[in-house]
């Protein structure tokens, strides 16, 4: 077993895997955290990136249980 000094993943290749998908969903909620103003009445929704920062924390923890005890 791969030990990080934080997080212990099963394998370099599973801590390869969340890096990559971890990245790839900060960079996907990043453009809801700044929205312009047009596009928050396009949105018609709540923008606070607040709410988006802590979608994405979840997110991030979900993946990294799935990734180091598969529960």
């Amino acid at each position: 077993m791969f030990r990080s000094t934080v997080f212990p993943f099963p394998s370099v290749e599973a801590a390869v895997e969340f890096l990559s998908a971890q990245s790839s969903l900060a960079i996907g909620a990043y453009p809801m955290m700044d929205l312009t103003p047009r596009q928050k009445e396009a949105v018609g929704v709540d923008t606070d990136p607040a709410f988006y920062m802590e979608r994405l924390s979840h997110a991030i923890e979900f993946l990294l249980r799935k990734l180091t005890d598969g529960n």
